[in-house]
């Protein structure tokens, strides 16, 4: 997932939320102060958390 300032929305200027990973991503969510991020891995489903840098909330 990246973030796209509007006021300068040169792909040079873009920034990387959440890194690509193995699964599926099919959907994010901002729910208070983190993302909900649903993936699909073997045919269930997986979620993970970020905050709003995108850094995993699970240590």
């Amino acid at each position: 997932m990246i973030a796209v300032d509007t006021r300068n929305p040169a792909r040079a200027n873009w920034k990387v939320l959440i890194e690509e990973a193995a699964e599926t991503l099919s959907a994010v969510n901002l729910v208070g102060n983190h993302f909900i991020a649903s993936y699909l891995k073997d045919a269930r489903s997986q979620v993970k958390v970020f905050d709003l840098t995108g850094s995993s909330c699970v240590k």
